[in-house]
Parts: structure tokens; sequence; C-alpha cells
């Protein structure tokens, strides 16, 4: 359950997972807090939240790690900045979008736009206006990373760009999974999507049933890889109301992503292993699981080549 190229032992995890959880939602710290390694905050993306929580208990936070939130804060604050001036730029040009993940959703779920890290900024659009909207992105600097077609945009759930001068990535979504069967397209977001206002400006986000479901089947794609989307997961669910609640469960199962919403829904802190292993698995299943996310006929055979071009990409990478 790490990125980090250091390898955790399960006894490591059974003692980090529950103290952060239990910090980072509940607010509590206890009088045993066991030393977590840096290492393992920063690839969990947990730096500004964790050593924020603990800071916000009167445990104190040494000075080197004070610089590195410091440093952290000044790049999500250059995202929150880039993204207000996409939102203007769309809202000018009367493009509708959504804001998904990234500072907005920090300052949802934890009152502070830098609390939860992110190593991009994620905007979902009607597909319609994708041609427009990137015309409009490359006039703010952003470079296309890759051409795009009606096969590649059948392929892949959105249009990644990157701005050389402020070393920035942005994913323009157009869908938000590769699937279509799993989720066909965006317009009952757009038509029920609300604006969220963090006292400076409003945005537009999925209504809460949508963004829950999102969250869980995003970390379930991912393996729950990272533990910050856990938390998230778990701190959307502390807020939400019953209809919120029982709108999403029946969206989970209309979607085919009950198995992951119901994971989560029998979280138990002290065996969130059970999450983990759920989605992690190698070989057939692993395709069988990829296919449930990203194809569904008749659209099958794209993961398949998705699959087969894998050593080609690399190769191609590696040579440029």
């Amino acid at each position: 359950m790490t990125k980090s190229n250091q390898t955790w032992t399960t006894e490591e995890l059974e003692l980090w997972v529950p103290a952060i959880l239990g910090l980072v939602i509940d607010k509590q710290v206890t009088s045993n807090l066991p030393p977590i390694p840096l290492d393992f905050i920063k690839s969990h993306r947990l730096l500004n939240l964790y050593y924020g929580s603990l800071s916000s208990q009167a445990v104190s936070v040494p000075e080197d790690i004070k610089m590195l939130i410091s440093n952290n804060q000044k790049r999500m604050l250059k995202r929150m900045q880039t993204l207000k001036h996409i939102a203007k730029v769309f809202e000018e040009n009367k493009i509708e979008y959504i804001s998904l993940k990234g500072p907005v959703l920090s300052s949802m779920l934890y009152g502070r736009w830098d609390a939860r890290g992110s190593r991009d900024i994620d905007v979902l659009i009607k597909r319609d206006r994708l041609k427009e909207a990137l015309s409009l992105l490359k006039n703010l600097g952003f470079v296309q990373q890759h051409p795009i077609n009606d096969l590649r945009l059948y392929m892949d759930k959105e249009v990644k760009l990157y701005h050389p001068k402020i070393n920035l990535l942005l994913e323009l979504h157009v869908r938000l999974f590769n699937n279509p069967a799993v989720w066909p397209n965006v317009d009952e977001e757009f038509e029920q999507r609300f604006l969220y206002d963090d006292g400076y400006q409003k945005w537009p986000v999925l209504p809460t049933d949508r963004y829950y479901v999102y969250l869980i089947a995003h970390a379930a794609l991912h393996n729950f890889s990272r533990l910050i989307w856990l938390i998230d997961i778990l701190k959307m669910r502390s807020s939400m109301c019953i209809e919120d609640y029982e709108s999403a469960k029946q969206l989970a199962k209309s979607f085919g992503l009950f198995k992951w919403f119901d994971k989560v829904d029998g979280f138990d802190r002290n065996n969130w292993q059970s999450i983990y292993e759920s989605t992690h698995f190698n070989g057939f299943k692993r395709i069988k699981y990829l296919w449930k996310f990203r194809s569904g006929l008749p659209y099958r055979w794209h993961e398949l080549l998705r699959i087969l071009l894998v050593p080609y990409r690399k190769l191609r990478d590696r040579n440029r």
C-alpha cells in the first residue's frame, strides 16, 4: 500500500494506518502515537494533512518538515491560482465545467485548499466543447501531450496537457472512466452539479452522491494505493445525509460498483487491508478487473489492445 521505493512491513502498516485515520478524521492523538516515516507520509500525499492535524493538537512539528509543508503549500497555491484562471476563461467562453478532486475537494472536506496533496488539476467538460477548450488552454501556455481523435477518446477518458513554465499537469476529462459501460456519459453530472462556495469563489462540483461513488471507484481502480483516497472517502461519508447515501448506494449498484461501495461501507480501521486486498490482483483477474472499469461491449477489444501495447509504449517513451 505505497508508491514509495521502500517496502513497509505488515506490522508497521497495522500500527501506522489506524493511527493516521484516528488523527486526521477523528482529530485524536493517542498517547502512544507511533513514529511514522516521512517517506510514508509523503508517498500517500498526507504531508500537509497529517502534520497540520498534529499541529492542531499542539504536537510540535520539526522545522525541516515545516519547510517541506511551506513548499508544498506554495505548489498547491500555484495549482489553485491556475485553476481559478482556467475557470475564468471557461466561464467567459460559456464552457460548462466541473472541478474534480484537487484543491476544491480539499476545501470541501478539510476546510483548506492545501490540506490534501495532488500532482495535477482535473477538470470535467462536455465532449462537444473539447476542441474549443483545448484551444483556450493552449493560449494559456498548456501543451497537449498527445494528439486526439475519435478512437483515442473512446480508449481514454481525458486529454493530458502540461504547462512547462509552471510545471503543472492538467487532465481535461470528457468522461469519468475509460469504460463507457461503467459510467456512460456525464449529462446527469452537469444537470445535477451544484456550486460549492469556498468563501471566495463558487465552484461547480459533482453532486454529493455521485462524487462519493466516483471517489470509491477511482480509488478501487488504483488499488487504494494512496491512503489519502481512503481518507477522502471516509471524510465525505461522515458528512453525508441519509438521502445522499441511499442515492449513492443505488448508483453504485446501477454502475456495477457495489462491491467496492460495500467494502467501504463496512470498513474496519483495524482491518483496512480488506479494502486493499479486494482490488489487488494480477494476471487474468487483473485483465477482467480492467475490463470492468475500462471496457464493456462494444469496447472490450480496446482494453486488450491497451494491454498488448504496454511494452511498445514503454519502449517508445524510453527512446524519446
